[in-house]
Formats: C-alpha cells, sequence, structure tokens
C-alpha cells in the first residue's frame, strides 16, 4: 500500500521501513528482518483495518502538532495522544460488537465493570 504511493513504486518492504526506520523492541525470537510492522501486528491483533487506522491516527498527530516530517518514530509509536486515540477506537469496535448481540444498557455496565 505504501510503496505503491510512491514514483516509481518502491519494492517490497522498503517503503515501510523508510515511514517507520526503527526496529520492534522486546523481540525474542530471531527474525531475519525486525521491523517495526512487528508492534502494529501486535496492536491490531492481526487486523488490517486496525494497521490502516493506526496509520491514520499517526499521520492525524503529525499534521496536528505541525512538524511536517515523513517518517515516524517509535516515540510517535508510544505517543500519548496516539495511545488514547486508538484505545477510544477499540472501545468503539467493542461497543458496535456489543451493540449487536445487547442493548446499550448492557454496554453501560461493562463499561463500569472495566
Amino acid at each position: 500500500m505504501l510503496g505503491a504511493q510512491q514514483n516509481p513504486p518502491t519494492e517490497k518492504f522498503i517503503a515501510w521501513d523508510y515511514y517507520f526506520p526503527w526496529n520492534s523492541p522486546n523481540v525474542y525470537e530471531r527474525y531475519p528482518n525486525p521491523t517495526s510492522f512487528i508492534n502494529f501486528l501486535r496492536w491490531s491483533y492481526y487486523r488490517p483495518r486496525d494497521i490502516v487506522t493506526m496509520l491514520e491516527l499517526l499521520k492525524s498527530n503529525t499534521i496536528n502538532s505541525n512538524l511536517g516530517k515523513e517518517t515516524f518514530l517509535l516515540s510517535d509509536f508510544d505517543n500519548t495522544h496516539f495511545r488514547r486515540a486508538y484505545s477510544y477506537y477499540l472501545l468503539g469496535e467493542v461497543k458496535d460488537h456489543l451493540s449487536f448481540y445487547y442493548d446499550p444498557h448492557d454496554y453501560e455496565i461493562f463499561l463500569k465493570y472495566f
């Protein structure tokens, strides 16, 4: 997705490492390329829509802070604003799933419980 937007399109994995030039911490297994994508997989529960949402949140965080940078660091991924926005997104996902089977009162009980 990122490589296709380049002119000319880049090879696999080159564009991702350009925008996210850091390796995931706490990787215990040996990987030939310990990329930052591992963090995205961990936080996304391996769902592509969650990865796209994280990319959008990182992008909007950068635009809102007027940094004008093209790449993202691990500190951007660990940023409080990013984590809070992503938590609200995940809470909305839980609410959507619960509202399919339960009424809104049950969702309020769920929130109070946690």
